[in-house]
């Protein structure tokens, strides 16, 4: 993952948290090329939820095998300092072919508020245009705190 300038995303994020102010936000969007990009986010996010555990975290993921986003989900689950985590999986179509992509999701820690309300609303109109074929749908459900 990098940033502006070429600088390494996962390294900007420990020089850059916490921020002077207590809110924001930090977007990771790893390009998931290699085959540790999951465990790399995931000690990110126990490294920037040490040090900034009010912040909101978003993370967005591939969705090819369900099994592996379930184990992501689950491995942020258990970082110690997240108190409030919420993962929504949209896939495209049914998720029977592990070598495509079949759908993301997206990780919140710390969700801004109005974000958990509005995601019904969005992802009913998202899913229909974005569905290639059968079996495409959305799921949302909170991993750590609210309804867990």
């Amino acid at each position: 993952m990098t940033v502006a300038g070429g600088r390494n995303g996962f390294a900007a994020l420990k020089a850059l948290t916490p921020p002077p102010i207590k809110r924001g936000m930090v977007l990771i969007d790893p390009p998931f090329e290699q085959p540790d990009e999951f465990e790399q986010v995931i000690n990110a996010l126990a490294d920037g939820t040490k040090r900034w555990a009010n912040g909101t975290y978003v993370v967005w993921y591939p969705i090819k095998d369900p099994v592996v986003a379930s184990e992501f989900q689950q491995a942020v689950a258990d970082l110690p300092q997240v108190s409030k985590a919420m993962a929504v999986d949209l896939l495209i179509r049914g998720a029977q072919d592990s070598s495509r992509l079949n759908g993301c999701g997206m990780l919140f820690i710390n969700p801004p508020y109005g974000v958990v309300q509005q995601l019904p609303t969005i992802m009913n109109f998202l899913t229909p245009l974005l569905k290639q074929e059968r079996g495409a749908e959305w799921q949302s459900h909170w991993l750590v705190g609210e309804e867990d």
